[in-house]
């Protein structure tokens, strides 16, 4: 960590004509000013980056723009840096993802429109995907202890995170820590994707540490995020530091969510990575007072979400309960639900009778959801209706695909 990492700095850009992908130049350059205003609070200046390779990693995770445009990392923000860290005398300014398992980084950037942008603006495509990792032991690491990680990360001499301000149904929020799964190779994504997530994503920090983190709250997402719920158009905030904790916390109180709620939080601190205390922080810039804001949090169980599908939780852990939640929600955002109503069972210990009661009361199909389910499927698997879908946890669109009768994507598995 460098210094001032117990300093994080919030600074305001509220302009309700401009918007992630209808801007003009104008909106353009005051959102440079006020990026540069973050920096000076945080000491960044030409010094720190002249002569330097700086790589910006932005959430990209699944871009929605003409649905919901505040999933992914605000493209102003990933323009504006560039263009300040070239005018400051960068040799190189990067922009890379890797952004989920079952979309190529390529596709990403294209579907958000950086691909034609960041070209535009004198920026370098990293296309974490596309190349062989790098293989690096992790012996600090808990869960995850030897590491595939893009020679990107390794080839700047600086790197600039910028996570989305965003609820977040596994992780509680999407910011600072969790961004930086994007580093993460497809060979290792759905491992340790459970309740150990958390424990995964602080593991990763041995291994990469931001130079400093900026999360985008430009426009915020709250509710079913990461890939749904509801857009924030008017936060018009921008939170930096180069403490990935403390922004972390800062961020958290922000929108309304006690940082020691974030397990993620909690474990960064705990292994001395920085601040969790928001009154020990050193917040320069707008009060929080004049932008805290309380954000709706996504609901992680499924049952009794949706009409259309029973749910039963067998003691299912978090990893499946996100995982059906992120399908369930896309079919009904996408208005797929059919006309019958399945049961969904999570978990190794669904009761027998609860099943065949709600079985019996519908003509819809029974999934077992998950590998703790195999010894149900394995007991029930003579009926016509029992479909098994696998996974410690199964991806997140697993269920969304078997549902629709299509096949499940290999890429990462």
């Amino acid at each position: 960590m460098a210094g001032n990492t117990s300093r994080v700095a919030i600074v305001r850009y509220l302009d309700a004509s401009e918007e992630p992908y209808k801007f003009t130049d104008q909106g353009l350059k005051a959102i440079r000013e006020r990026l540069k205003e973050l920096l000076g609070f945080l000491g960044w200046s030409s010094s720190r980056v002249m002569g330097k390779s700086v790589l910006l990693k932005p959430n990209l995770v699944r871009p929605q723009v003409e649905i919901v445009p505040a999933v992914t990392t605000d493209p102003r923000v990933v323009l504006a840096l560039i263009d300040i860290f070239l005018d400051w005398g960068a040799k190189k300014v990067g922009v890379g993802e890797n952004p989920g398992w079952g979309l190529p980084a390529i596709k990403a950037f294209h579907l958000a429109k950086l691909d034609k942008w960041v070209k535009e603006h004198s920026g370098v495509l990293e296309l974490f995907d596309e190349e062989n990792p790098l293989e690096i032991d992790n012996p600090k690491g808990i869960v995850y202890r030897h590491v595939l990680l893009p020679p990107a990360a390794r080839r700047y001499d600086i790197i600039v995170n910028l996570p989305k301000l965003k609820t977040h149904m596994h992780t509680t929020v999407s910011l600072g820590v969790k961004n930086l799964y994007g580093f993460v190779v497809d060979a290792q994504r759905l491992e340790n994707h459970r309740n150990d997530l958390h424990r995964k994503l602080v593991d990763f920090l041995h291994v990469l540490y931001p130079d400093i983190t900026i999360i985008d709250g430009l426009w915020g997402l709250e509710g079913q995020a990461p890939l749904y719920g509801i857009t924030v158009p008017d936060m018009g905030v921008l939170i930096g530091s180069e403490d990935i904790v403390a922004v972390d916390a800062v961020a958290s109180f922000v929108m309304g969510i006690d940082p020691a709620e974030v397990t993620t939080t909690r474990l960064a601190h705990q292994e001395g990575f920085g601040v969790m205390d928001v009154d020990a922080i050193d917040v320069q810039g707008v009060p929080l007072s004049q932008v805290r804001r309380p954000f709706q949090r996504a609901v992680l169980s499924s049952v009794g979400a949706y009409p259309d599908i029973n749910v039963v939780e067998g003691g299912a852990c978090i990893g499946c309960q996100s995982s059906l939640r992120h399908s369930l929600d896309r079919l009904a955002r996408d208005k797929r639900f059919n006309p019958r109503v399945d049961t969904v069972i999570l978990g190794r210990n669904a009761p027998l009778d609860q099943i065949a009661t709600l079985a019996s009361s519908t003509d819809g199909k029974i999934w077992c959801f998950g590998d703790c389910t195999e010894e149900l499927y394995n007991k029930l698997q003579d009926s016509e209706n029992i479909i098994w879908v696998p996974g410690c946890a199964p991806h997140i669109f697993d269920y969304y695909l078997a549902y629709l009768g299509k096949p499940r994507s290999t890429r990462g598995r």
